[in-house]
């Protein structure tokens, strides 16, 4: 009896501890995935760029925005926003032309696109391309049509950029300047748009001081019939 139940609580034990490890892998997993599509997320991203960067190897980093997404949540719901969301979180992952190459949802409809490694301008241009390609097919969710396009912008390391925050800023500032060029399209990273983001920022800052210090003032233009 003795020897039955020690076995009994030895099965017992192993079982707590079973579940104990299949807990702690599920908290893992959470951590570093995001809960709806289930692609890494952006702390995953963080990690995974500043061991490369640490190992001094080169890569690059496509900031990926949904074009017009919020009209989409407004006449079709966030219900239905998300479903879109899940859909292109599969396309994203089902794209097989670099042999390293992972996607990452990093918040809203942002996407990342982390390619480490050395590869050639045509290799990135064609790349893209057939991201585009993917994108401009007919997408069908709910047997609702969608066409779906997406504002990218590009920054390489460590050449752009050789910490994690600042791949992150100049790609956001990259992919900003798609936006503004008319969207579906993409950009890569330069030192102007720096200037330019930085001339913006100081506009509006005097702009700002300038209605708090109460410096606007109304003047009249007399319409003459000459």
């Amino acid at each position: 009896i003795k020897n039955e139940l020690l076995s009994a609580s030895e099965e017992e034990l192993i079982a707590q501890l079973e579940e104990i490890n299949l807990q702690k892998e599920k908290i893992i997993f959470l951590a570093e995935h995001d809960t709806l599509t289930k692609l890494p997320n952006r702390r995953s991203f963080m990690k995974k760029v500043e061991e490369a960067i640490s190992r001094k190897i080169s890569g690059a980093v496509i900031l990926l925005d949904l074009d017009n997404f919020k009209s989409i949540n407004d006449t079709l719901g966030h219900y239905y926003g998300d479903k879109v969301l899940k859909y292109v979180s599969r396309l994203v992952s089902s794209i097989t032309f670099f042999e390293e190459y992972t996607p990452y949802r990093i918040g809203g409809d942002e996407f990342v696109l982390h390619i480490p490694g050395t590869f050639s301008e045509s290799q990135m241009k064609t790349f893209i391309a057939y991201l585009f390609e993917t994108f401009g097919k007919t997408h069908y969710i709910d047997n609702i049509k969608n066409t779906i396009t997406a504002s990218l912008g590009v920054v390489r390391y460590p050449e752009d950029a050789n910490s994690v925050d600042e791949i992150i800023m100049k790609a956001d500032l990259a992919m900003y300047n798609a936006k503004k060029q008319g969207k579906n399209r993409y950009c890569y990273f330069e030192q102007s748009m720096i200037e330019s983001f930085d001339w913006k920022i100081s506009i509006e800052k005097e702009l700002r001081e300038a209605v708090e210090n109460n410096l606007f003032y109304l003047m009249y233009q007399p319409v003459v019939d000459a």
